[in-house]
């Protein structure tokens, strides 16, 4: 063959052995270099053959003997020009017909970008029964005996032996070398939920054969890997099915021989140039911060009936978690706010996978609707710099819809606002420019660090930064405690520079606070003209370094996993004041007084979202089975707040709002701190997974808001080495959790209501009918070999049996015949139908639970002709749910119903019923409107020196009178009484309302610091009153927790009358005192 050496180091010969066509075994590699080559001449090379690494064991036995290569070599213009040497006459075979000159494409000059896309299958083998859910794993090899790279997991496609892949999630993009080495591979899997998932076929494309075509289409047949195990591929090599992709070279930025260099690719995955990609990936992870401002021109999928789309946006990263997600606006072109639209994402450019935008349109009732996506790779979102985009939807392969991919072009757009803390993006302020060739006073605030290096052997770090100005210390922050991304709160510094100091900087060290002796961190040494160029408050993120004459080891083996520390910079030069500023003030002009508004407590919600990669600690195998713990803690007290159901077998879980919120009241200078701990649910005892500290300051400086992702830490005071051993290699995982603060005129207008306008209700005849049941959980007995006997009932919202189906004998996927009822139903009706799934078991026994879902009545009347599929899900009554529920709580099945018009609308007509919904729609955005525009309400001031405690109920306590008591409460602030509630008779569950179960008195400015006690007594009017029961907890603790509803266990403090019998427990709410 005629090769380019001219281009390259060396030639590398590879020796095969040939066992089939599918199937060949490396002997041995020979390098030459080509120096040698051209010292030499023309004539014969030889060269050793030596083993690869991971050779097979015959071959790296015999490494010292493979033999030797020798290649016949002729050079241009040497003996004779081009001509080649004479070969051996060999016996020719007949040619066949030739086919048409293909034109050499230019070899381009440097690494060569290349668009790889997946496009379909045909005939692949079954892995599940009668089919297969397929999906492709695109690597890169970058030449034999080197592991492959995975470039992109593409979507998979749910039961098809001839699958299609359509839109960018089943693209990737490869740098392949002009040198043309290496391989392009595709190994096709079927995904599986509950198992690993199973091989399908393998093939690959050669680089050198992608780098002779501008775009070139491939159908390759499927193959087993080399060394293949796998029983059933091995057993169909040969009939593994076809795989068919399109591999494009794009042009952008790329020089060709003989050629002007081409314009950049349009394309809805945006390219970076050569220039572009090198900055990206030098300065390491950015912080990026995206708005999401709205999209265009977005598919209606609600019918002209319903109005228009409820469009929201998900951002998902590269390993498919959910990162944000807007509001949702009911328009085909929506707008999102600033505020509510924003996320700040620390991203690597050199990370592989996407970063994917989805749009959806929400129905609260129904399945949600997918509207199309787009997905840009990791170095565009920060090698672009900071800009605007508009991108074309696409279809998804993920989320395959065929409505949408029937629509593709019609898909609309979303546009996006980009800011990357980029350093060599920095803009001076309008100041400096005037205040050229002079002196500035720079103040710099030091917001935090992300990722530092842990260097506690026992909990996360206690970090803090010194700052030094031309080798001078000016400044020390406070250690944040038990993390390595802390946040400072007022760690402002401020120094003076000059416009000539060219020589000077300002450093920036990192320290971990030890007992022992403090560990340095890692710095950053920023040039005095780098911080002048700084100006403007735009916060930049430095990445951490060594210092000059680093000495230590852990410090040089981390150099570039040190951390990154966010900075701020301001020009605070102010104009020269030309007061005496000696002057006292005179009679007639007295010294100004500047008071300060006093500060007010901020009500924050706290929901905690969920974790990511949390630790196994399951001894029996598969993954952890967690919940969260949140405990507030303040000068060594403990209040629990919230504790959330576990998620069975879970690393990944998420949890729903209405189980893992709460609220909590933030008061200035406030030493409280909110420890979040992660428990693994065990039946003999929970085990510890991390937590996170969260000061309260920082909440109610706004220094913590907004989403919030945090890694895992071990404790204060850590006992298990397990634990400690992780946290120092950041493998804990990590917790995200959502800060939204509440107060101010902001809630208080989004919580005042404007009068719904009385439009007539539409009222609708229509037939239901429960038609079937798909993937049901069996509830059989562990005794039982069948499966269970499905029936539904379907119940009114006051409890109403309106249907009962018949039970279908022994399946899990049941279909009904003739199972309907006629109904009558209201727009303006807010009740709703329950459909209850049962398991028959023929009066032997009661009948099982096997789900339960819902269907708002008010969603039949508005909604025409439509199929309904609903979700089941658990009882809230854990007694109620079959054990069998723990292995699959979130996937129960689900079921169909069908809505149909039964004889039109009553008394108007179906014609007349679209004008009344019409109407609806009208009415409501009116109103929204008006209570847009209404203006705020003055917000209403609680007095925040005085609390109110609300006792709502006692249960299960002790009966003082023989069978029962007449219990009332009592408060008490250090033993004196403050007030008591109304007597309830003859009950030991007694329920207060508020007017009567309220006890008003306690004076947070008085009472700080002392215990509240709440006496539980049996009223007696003939002797004495009888204690019941106690509990105690301090001011501040009420203070901590006010507008929560909590339940504590009482105390029995009459053990000579009751002996340990338990007291039963008691509910408060303390809220302010509005009175």
């Amino acid at each position: 063959d005629a090769l380019p050496i001219s281009t390259m180091a060396a030639l590398t010969a590879e020796v095969y052995h040939y066992v089939n066509k599918e199937q060949s075994i490396l002997i041995g590699t020979a390098i030459i270099p080509v120096a040698d080559i051209l010292a030499k001449g023309n004539g014969s090379v030889t060269a050793k053959l030596s083993a690869n690494k991971g050779a097979e064991p015959i071959v790296a036995n015999n490494a010292d003997r493979l033999g030797t290569l020798s290649l016949k070599i002729t050079l241009p213009n040497v003996n004779g020009g081009n001509k080649r040497a004479a070969e051996p006459a060999t016996a020719i075979e007949p040619k066949k017909p030739s086919a048409p000159v293909e034109t050499q494409r230019p070899k381009p000059v440097g690494d060569q970008h290349v668009l790889i896309k997946v496009l379909s299958a045909t005939n692949l083998i079954s892995r599940d029964f009668t089919t297969s859910d397929p999906f492709v794993n695109i690597s890169q090899r970058a030449r034999i005996g080197v592991d492959p790279k995975l470039l992109k997991k593409t979507g998979h496609v749910s039961s098809d032996l001839n699958p299609k892949w359509v839109g960018p999630d089943a693209q990737a993009q490869a740098v392949v070398p002009p040198t043309g080495e290496g391989f392009i591979e595709f190994e096709v899997w079927d995904d599986d939920n509950l198992n690993a998932n199973e091989f399908m076929g393998f093939c690959k494309v050669a680089v050198e054969e992608i780098l002779k075509h501008d775009s070139k289409r491939y159908v390759m047949d499927l193959v087993p890997r080399e060394k293949e195990t796998d029983k059933t591929v091995l057993a169909n090599a040969g009939k593994l099915g076809t795989l068919t992709v399109e591999i494009t070279q794009l042009k952008a930025d790329n020089k060709v021989e003989g050629q002007a260099p081409s314009a950049p690719v349009t394309s809805a995955v945006p390219v970076l140039t050569e220039a572009q990609k090198v900055k990206a990936l030098r300065g390491g992870t950015r912080e990026v911060m995206i708005y999401i401002e709205g999209c265009t021109d977005v598919l209606d999928r609600d019918g002209a009936l319903l109005g228009e789309s409820d469009v929201y946006v998900v951002l998902v990263d590269p390993s498919g978690k959910e990162m944000f997600r807007t509001p949702v606006v009911e328009s085909q072109n929506p707008k999102y706010e600033i505020e509510k639209a924003t996320v700040t994402l620390p991203i690597n450019p050199a990370d592989t996978g996407v970063y994917t935008f989805e749009v959806w349109d929400e129905d609260p009732m129904m399945m949600r609707d997918f509207l199309g996506c787009v997905t840009i790779a990791p170095d565009v979102l920060v090698g672009g710099g900071s800009r605007k985009m508009s991108l074309a939807l696409q279809p998804s392969t993920v989320h395959n819809d065929k409505f949408i991919t029937q629509n593709t072009d019609k898909l609309g757009k979303i546009q996006l606002s980009i800011t990357v803390t980029d350093p060599d993006e920095r803009v001076p302020s309008q100041g400096q420019a005037a205040s050229k060739g002079g002196n500035y006073d720079v103040t710099a605030r030091i917001l935090g660090c992300r990722s530092l290096l842990n260097r506690s052997s026992v909990t996360a770090a206690d970090p803090f930064v010194m700052v030094y100005r031309n080798d001078s210390k000016i400044f020390s922050s406070v250690p944040a405690s038990n993390t390595c991304d802390p946040t400072f709160a007022n760690a402002t510094v401020t120094f003076k520079v000059a416009t000539g100091d060219l020589d000077g900087n300002a450093r920036f060290e990192v320290w971990d606070k030890c007992a022992l002796g403090n560990k340095f961190m890692g710095e950053i040494i920023i040039p005095t003209p780098d911080v002048i160029a700084s100006f403007g408050g735009k916060v930049i993120t430095y990445q951490l370094r060594p210092r000059q004459k680093e000495n230590e080891d852990v410090i040089k083996k981390n150099a570039e996993r040190l951390g990154q520390i966010l900075l701020t910079f301001e020009n605070s030069t102010t104009a020269p004041d030309n007061t005496d500023s000696t002057r006292q003030p005179s009679a007639n002009q007295p010294a100004k007084v500047v008071q300060e508004t006093p500060k007010q407590p901020r009500n924050v919600t706290f929901y905690i979202e969920g974790c990511d990669s949390l630790l196994d600690r399951d001894a029996i195998g598969g993954h952890s089975d967690p919940f969260v713990v949140v405990v507030a803690t303040q000068n060594g007290k403990e209040v629990k707040l919230l504790k959330t159901p576990f998620i069975n077998d879970q690393p990944n879980p998420k949890w729903d709002r209405k189980d893992s919120s709460f609220e909590f009241t933030a008061f200035p200078n406030d030493t409280t701190s909110l420890r979040v701990e992660v428990w693994d649910d065990d039946q003999m005892s929970s085990d510890f997974l991390g937590c996170v500290y969260l000061p309260i300051t920082d909440v109610f400086n706004k220094t913590l808001t907004g989403k919030v992702v945090k890694k895992l830490g071990a404790r204060e005071k850590e006992s298990e080495s397990y634990i400690t051993e992780n946290a120092s290699k950041g493998g804990l995982g990590t917790i995200t959790i959502n800060i939204d603060d509440r107060s101010g005129p902001a809630a208080v207008r989004a919580t005042s209501k404007v009068a719904e306008p009385d439009v007539p209700a539409v009222v609708r005849k229509v037939r239901l009918t429960v038609v079937e049941g798909k993937s049901l959980c069996n509830v059989e007995g562990m005794m039982a070999t069948g499966e269970s006997d499905p029936y539904v009932i379907v119940t009114a919202s006051n409890g109403t049996v309106l249907l009962t189906t018949p039970a279908q004998d022994s399946t899990l996927n049941p279909k009904w015949k003739n199972a309907n009822i006629p109904l009558t139903v209201k727009s303006n009706d807010t009740g709703s139908l329950t459909f209850t799934v049962m398991d028959s078991n023929n009066k032997l026994s009661s009948d099982s639970f096997m789900g339960r879902a819902s269907l708002a009545i008010a969603d039949i009347a508005l909604k025409g002709n439509i199929s309904h599929t609903l979700k089941l899900l658990p009882s809230e009554n854990a007694k109620e749910n079959h054990s069998n529920f723990t292995k699959k709580s979130n996937d129960l099945g689900s079921i169909t119903i069908e809505i149909s018009e039964e004889d039109g609308t009553i008394g108007k007509g179906a014609e007349a019923a679209k004008d009344q919904i019409a109407e609806v729609s009208k009415a409501k955005a009116e109103s929204k409107a008006k209570a847009d525009s209404a203006p705020a309400p003055a917000p209403v001031v609680r007095n925040q020196y005085k609390i109110k405690a609300w006792v709502k109920n006692l249960k299960n306590i002790i009966a003082a009178d023989f069978t029962s008591s007449d219990p009332f409460v009592k408060l008490l602030i250090d033993g004196k009484q403050i007030g008591k509630t109304s007597t309830v008779s003859s009950n030991l569950n007694p329920t207060w309302d508020e007017a009567k179960g309220s006890i008003r008195g306690i004076d947070v400015a008085t009472n700080a610091g002392q215990t509240i006690t709440l006496e539980v007594e049996d009223e007696d009017n003939v002797a004495s009153n009888d204690k019941i029961g106690e509990f105690k907890l301090s001011v501040d603790d009420v203070i901590a927790t006010i507008g929560q509803t909590r339940t504590f266990d009482l105390i029995n403090n009459n053990t000579g009358k009751y002996g340990k019998k338990n007291p039963g427990t008691i509910t408060l709410l303390f809220t302010y005192d509005d009175k």
